[in-house]
């Protein structure tokens, strides 16, 4: 197929030459060994954040032009220093790679967060003080008599004289916060039903992860309190959720409604729900003929058996783990915790109330199987746990889109489901997602639920530190409200965003202030959205005479593609270690954002002009795809990624031993249980541009540097403006592959196909544009000129 002169044939010839682009290429290097930046360094990092030759580690959280400072990332920045530009277009890169990471995973940009941590609240005494990520001097001055000085209103109380802000904050924290009084709590959380893990002494905490480590129970008490008053206060109000939890109906959902997603799927219906469904079926609802027990009495009979051990496990995602097989144990992930010891106040209230409502999320699914496994039907259970070949699987709550009973709790509570981005170490933000949506792919799904629509709006509103301390407060508790639990315990959704469900990943959406409630929020609320407003006002002009433009431009190229970029760096390291299954699947993913078997229209309508990006990342697949042996057969990944945790023999506490007469060990099955077995078929796919419906017996690797070098040749012929870098760089790949291919067919022409090439060729070009001030310049766009038989600059 001639192409412009682009094309050197099916099977060698001399490959086009291209205008010399030698430095638009970046080395990665060594990118795990270099030193991590200051941010990375308190937040962490995801591996392989950002694919770039830069000098250090960055975390993709950190605020760039104007930079922060990573614990005093409320200060207002230095915008004396006017913007000058960029030393490398990796940096400038990085700015929007960086902001675009932020919205993907935290769903709001770090500078617009740290205004949410900048003070906490406790009581009138202690209405506003700094959240510790503002500098400030709250030492008073020798001589300074001011009553109302933040040093002077807790030394008058504690009779202590502190030396530094944080010592200051923590005394009002200790002071304010919620007195811990065990002997209140229900039995379940008590001390006496903690279990201890096997894991091994924290050195750098100098702690042991017990709940009898005076450390770890100074901490951990105040949780385990908050987590009890919460529960209390549902009890109190006798709040829906937990009557459903509780008495509502447990069935098969094929027993009380048509369409059921999966044969075994099961319900929990509420009260209402339980009416609606007894009434079509001709029967009374348990809700009429039977008074409810005691809820108090009911949750201590159903959690009489919960035990509770912490277990290591940084990777899983996972704050808790519930296994109905394990000893009825609960295991709380210690790497939150760590970071109560290094938080500041606001993060730390932040992360109280974060692992508080995590400890209720787990409950909540040991209720769920204590539920299925000893109620009968005069207790509202119609399920046959015995004859059920997944006893363990959890219900749809009232015909809901997904079933995960923790989830579904915290919707009940408060509106939707509580998220924090577990790689960071502290929170940067935490926030509230309405639940479920369509990524909510782990659980068993309803997918005739209008949650799955395209049109479906997800929302999410921000936690400021604010409200987290007044949850944690004293005063909180004892201000004669009569209903803790109602407005989702008093938080009023002030920053809010809001998106469309759609794929592969929502724009989240800009956070923007939630005028309709500003009219009803009170003063210290108030103060957050006039700051909230200064600060996007600060930023907005600090960047007004560059930024808009150059996002808009950046926006416009491959570069912004995160969902794409990120397999490009997942297939270096599968490469390496020859991971045939990890790089096949991989390069299909990305393959496959072409569709090679869809008629000419819709196939037409992914290149440009009418979209720029995806034939770059299906080149760049079909580019994996020649790097790699082809295959006949099935390949199949057997072993499991289910994180096994450093602890699963466990021990009973010292409360445990003394007062509940536990003894013995007990072996935890430790485990998640993440079914990952990949399967990978062999590849059918043929070449449009050449009229081959399908390769047989199947493409050789010749034949995916042919679709490449047809697919370049189609956008040339068809005039079309491409992106210059990439485009460049996939030739470049495409002349390496094809030549190291023609060498191993020349020394094994009977299996050179079953062969790796030596190296993976393929790196992201380095952006550049008028903004960049050290590195060559070049065009971003280009155009085939027939004339001059060569790309050229537009």
């Amino acid at each position: 197929m001639a192409s412009a002169g682009l094309n050197p044939g099916p099977r060698g010839g001399n490959s086009p030459v291209f205008r010399p682009w030698d430095s638009f290429s970046v080395d990665p290097g060594d990118l795990d060994q270099r030193p991590l930046s200051p941010w990375a360094q308190r937040f962490g990092r995801e591996d392989g954040v950002l694919y770039s030759a830069d000098l250090i580690r960055h975390s993709g959280v950190a605020p760039e032009y104007p930079r922060l400072h990573p614990r005093y990332y409320g200060d207002n920045p230095d915008l004396t220093e006017s913007f000058r530009g960029f030393a490398r277009g990796l940096d400038e890169d990085r700015l929007f790679w960086s902001e675009s990471y932020q919205q993907s995973i935290l769903h709001i940009l770090a500078w617009q967060s740290a205004t949410l941590n900048n003070f906490v609240s406790f009581s009138t005494t202690f209405p506003r003080i700094p959240g510790g990520n503002v500098s400030s001097n709250l030492v008073t001055p020798p001589g300074s008599q001011d009553p109302t000085s933040i040093m002077n209103r807790i030394q008058l109380p504690t009779g202590v004289k502190y030396s530094s802000d944080d010592e200051v904050l923590s005394a009002v924290y200790d002071l304010e916060k919620i007195r811990v009084d065990e002997s209140t709590w229900f039995s379940f959380f008590k001390r006496s039903r903690w279990w201890d893990p096997d894991l091994p002494r924290d050195t750098e905490l100098d702690l042991q992860w017990s709940i009898d480590d005076p450390k770890v129970w100074a901490e951990f008490s105040t949780i385990l309190e908050l987590a009890n008053r919460i529960l209390n206060a549902l009890v109190d109000d006798q709040h829906p959720w937990l009557e459903t939890i509780l008495f509502g109906r447990l069935d098969y959902w094929r027993n009380v409604y048509p369409n059921t997603p999966d044969f075994n799927a099961r319900v929990l219906l509420s009260r209402i729900g339980d009416m609606s469904v007894c009434q079509k079926l001709g029967v009374r609802s348990y809700f009429e003929v039977t008074a409810l027990p005691d809820m108090r009495g009911r949750l201590e009979g159903l959690l009489q058996s919960a035990k509770w051990t912490f277990m290591d496990n940084p990777n899983s995602r996972a704050m808790g783990i519930t296994d109905p097989t394990a000893g009825a144990i609960i295991s709380i992930d210690i790497n939150p915790l760590r970071y109560l010891f290094k938080a500041t106040l606001a993060e730390k209230c932040l992360l109280t109330v974060l692992v508080a409502f995590a400890v209720l999320h787990e409950l909540m699914h040991h209720i769920n199987f204590a539920r299925m496994k000893l109620d009968s039907s005069k207790m509202n259970n119609f399920l046959s746990p015995s004859t059920d070949p997944n006893p363990a699987l959890e219900p749809f709550v009232d015909f809901d889109g997904a079933a995960e009973i923790g989830y579904a709790f915290e919707k009940a509570v408060l509106g939707g489901c509580l998220e924090h981005q577990l790689l960071l170490r502290v929170p940067v933000t935490v926030y509230i997602v309405t639940w479920p949506w369509r990524r909510a792919e782990l659980f068993p799904r309803n997918l005739n639920h209008p949650v799955f629509e395209d049109t479906h709006q997800i929302g999410t509103w921000r936690i400021p530190a604010y409200w987290a301390s007044r949850i944690l407060s004293q005063s909180f508790w004892e201000d004669g409200t009569a209903r803790k639990s109602d407005d989702s315990f008093h938080l009023t959704p002030i920053f809010i965003s809001t998106t469309q469900n759609t794929r592969p990943e929502p724009d989240w959406g800009e956070v923007v202030v939630n005028r309709d409630v500003v009219t009803h929020i009170n003063d210290i609320e108030k103060s957050l959205v006039h700051e909230w407003d200064e600060r996007s006002n600060l930023w907005g002009i600090h960047r007004r005479d560059w930024y808009p433009e150059a996002l808009d431009r950046w926006n416009e190229t491959p570069w912004s593609s995160l969902g794409d970029r990120a397999p490009l760096k997942d297939f270096v390291s599968s490469f390496q270690a020859r991971d045939e299954v990890d790089c096949i699947s991989t390069a299909i993913s990305t393959v496959i954002r072409l569709p090679w078997e869809s008629d000419s229209v819709t196939f037409s309508l992914s290149l440009p002009p009418h979209d720029d990006k995806s034939w770059i990342f299906s080149a760049i697949g079909l580019l994996m795809l020649a790097a790699c042996p082809t295959r006949t057969k099935k390949l199949r990944k057997g072993e499991s990624s289910s994180v096994t945790l450093e602890s699963s023999l466990l021990k009973p506490s010292k409360k445990a031993y003394s007062e509940a007469g536990s003894r013995g060990t007990i072996n935890i099955d430790a485990k998640l249980n993440y079914k990952d077995e990949v399967e990978i078929l062999p590849i059918v796919i043929g070449n449009r541009f050449r009229n081959i419906a399908k390769y047989e017996p199947g493409p050789t690797q010749f034949d995916y540097i042919d679709m490449v070098l047809d697919l370049v040749g189609h956008l040339a012929n068809g005039g079309q403006i491409v992106s210059g870098p990439w485009l460049f760089e996939i030739i470049r790949c495409c002349r390496e592959l094809r030549n190291e291919r023609e060498r191993i067919e020349q020394k094994q022409p009977s299996s050179y196909t079953t062969k790796w090439v030596s190296t993976w060729p393929f790196q992201i070009p380095e952006y550049s544009s008028p903004n960049v001030l050290n590195s060559p310049h070049y065009a971003l766009w280009v155009k085939w000129d027939p004339i001059m038989d060569e790309w050229v600059d537009v």
